[in-house]
């Protein structure tokens, strides 16, 4: 770091005046390089690499306590922690677009009061279906008649994603449409309440369910995490950080680099 540029506290005392840095100064040091880090495999990610790492530090909460979620980011080689949101998630929001995107980043936000020093993803998903918006079922016969209503039908499948890091939030949407097969009487009762965790009441990722025909779109996205918005939300987060550096005056800058 240039002179000119050291804080003031530690100027015209040399190298012995390092020994004397204030727990306050080297605390937000260690913070900013732990940013720094964590900005570094924002960029990884979005690329779609996987950490050359072996270190198990966390990158980022998951505001969900979906397996099928804890999958998808495991499977991407993602290190995270789980912290299931505790938002209601009622609304009188009809567009299924604007209704996704706006629980995933209310439960994002809600999470990352707990965790404000890591990156927090929030999801949700809706089926949509001859006009009706389905989310979880209410109990067993919610789910008969979702699966009836589905049966022999196309569907579309809304995913909102919203990444919270520092004070910056990022939202994204896929949408995939899924044909169900026309299934008789018997075999849709049997498909009843198997998945009453699970929008729409069926599972693609489930081979023994017969439901689904065919997916145009992101199979992800009807699994419930889409990779691809969460990658650009990662893709933007680390191009936010890059430009507010940018933005900053040259010697600021390059002292902030330096730290």
């Amino acid at each position: 770091m240039h002179p000119h540029h050291q804080d003031p506290r530690l100027q015209a005392e040399g190298p012995r005046a390092l020994d004397r840095v204030p727990p306050s100064l080297r605390a937000a040091r260690s913070h900013r390089a732990a940013r720094r880090r964590r900005l570094q495999k924002l960029s990884r990610l979005a690329a779609g690499e996987r950490p050359v790492s072996t270190a198990r530090r966390t990158f980022l909460i998951l505001a969900s306590a979906s397996p099928r979620r804890r999958a998808i980011l495991r499977s991407a080689g993602v290190r995270f922690r789980v912290d299931p949101s505790r938002v209601d998630e009622g609304s009188r929001e009809k567009d299924p677009r604007r209704l996704v995107v706006a629980l995933a980043r209310r439960k994002a936000l809600e999470v990352s009061r707990r965790h404000p020093e890591l990156p927090v993803l929030g999801a949700d998903t809706i089926v949509v279906c001859a006009g009706e918006l389905l989310g979880k079922p209410r109990d067993l016969k919610d789910a008969a008649r979702m699966i009836t209503l589905q049966s022999g039908r196309w569907q579309r499948v809304y995913t909102g994603t919203a990444l919270v890091v520092g004070r910056r939030v990022f939202t994204d949407l896929a949408v995939t449409k899924v044909k169900a097969r026309r299934l008789d009487a018997g075999r849709l009762r049997r498909l009843s309440g198997k998945h009453m965790d699970k929008a729409g009441a069926y599972a693609v990722q489930d081979d023994h369910d017969p439901l689904v025909e065919k997916i145009v779109g992101d199979r992800d996205n009807v699994v419930g995490l889409p990779m691809r918005s969460v990658r650009r939300l990662l893709a933007r987060a680390a191009a936010a950080r890059r430009n507010s550096e940018a933005a900053l005056p040259r010697p600021m800058a390059r002292a902030r680099r330096a730290r």
